[in-house]
């Protein structure tokens, strides 16, 4: 996820930049045409030249010796390039170094110095870098149980905040969840301050969001049940190829137990899953299929789902197939 979210932030930086400069411009030509190599080393021309575009410049190389673009991937450079550039006040620079700091590449994990670089960056409204943040001070929460622990889910609250307010749609659901799971709250707090978040994320079309929203209305968490709702963001979720909730919504029409019982229904969805790759979809399209639940058998396509679901180690699956002595 996150050599994705960089990989896009090193194009993003190249393509909107207007600074006139010759080579700059050359590096974002070879880049576009997708001449790595030759925009690889013409940065490394204009990092020569220390007057030049110095802290973006030492960004995008460390970037290309991060990811291996148009080289061999060397962290040791990556550190040092964003590490020169972060010392400049480039953002981000000052965030990739924090992510070197936390994650322990080329030096040992210290979440002191972390935090230290995330801050600077974050300080500068970068909203990743206030995200990061609020990661870090939640993974600190959820694992120290000193008297710090309250303190952390503060901090980790403030800048999900930070981000969720720039509009960070992860941000947004993780302060859904930190808010769900807060046992210390009173319930009917933490479940408005939950769906609150939950809504913004959804609506901003994150699909976890989605889950969680609909879940809430399934089970009556500070809502009222509404089956029109939790179809509604299950459905919003599955379209966009989230298997577990095209699997929630094979469960509720199989199951029947919130709405009426529709086994073809049912194997609409788990079969959007199952080509997905999901074994749990794998495995229950070929019991239905192979016990004729609700529709006509078919044992042969019964076998050929369950020995999918089996391939994948799906324990229902194999014990099943044990169990039926399916060959």
């Amino acid at each position: 996820m996150k050599i994705i979210f960089y990989f896009i932030l090193l194009i993003s930086i190249l393509l909107s930049s207007n600074i006139n400069n010759n080579l700059f411009k050359k590096a974002i030509n070879k880049y576009k045409e997708k001449d790595i190599k030759s925009s690889l080393n013409t940065f490394l021309k204009i990092d020569e030249n220390k007057t030049l575009l110095s802290t973006n410049t030492k960004f995008n190389l460390g970037i290309f010796y991060q990811y291996g673009i148009g080289t061999n991937k060397d962290l040791k450079k990556a550190f040092h390039y964003f590490f020169e550039s972060a010392k400049l006040g480039n953002k981000f620079s000052q965030n990739q170094l924090g992510f070197f700091y936390q994650n322990g590449l080329t030096t040992p994990i210290n979440y002191d110095l972390a935090i230290l670089w995330y801050k600077k960056a974050a300080n500068q409204n970068l909203i990743i870098a206030q995200f990061n943040l609020g990661y870090l001070y939640e993974l600190l929460y959820s694992t120290n149980k000193s008297p710090k622990q309250f303190d952390y889910y503060k901090k980790a609250i403030y800048w999900y905040k930070k981000a969720a307010n720039n509009g960070d749609t992860n941000a947004q659901t993780n302060l859904g969840n930190l808010f769900f799971f807060n046992n210390k709250l009173e319930t009917a707090i933490k479940y408005k301050k939950a769906i609150y978040w939950y809504k913004k994320a959804a609506n901003n079309g994150d699909t976890n969001a989605q889950i969680n929203l609909a879940l809430m209305y399934k089970e009556k968490n500070g809502v009222k049940f509404d089956l029109n709702t939790v179809l509604y963001w299950l459905q919003q979720s599955a379209k966009k190829n989230n298997v577990l909730a095209m699997n929630l919504l094979g469960d509720i029409y199989r199951k029947g137990r919130i709405t009426k019982q529709n086994f073809k229904i049912a194997l609409y969805w788990y079969l959007k899953a199952a080509d997905l790759n999901s074994p749990k979809a794998q495995f229950l399209i070929g019991k239905i299929l192979y016990e004729g639940l609700g529709i006509k058998k078919d044992i042969k396509q019964a076998k050929y789902w369950l020995l999918k679901a089996k391939k994948n180690n799906y324990k229902s699956a194999i014990s099943f197939i044990k169990r039926k002595k399916i060959e």
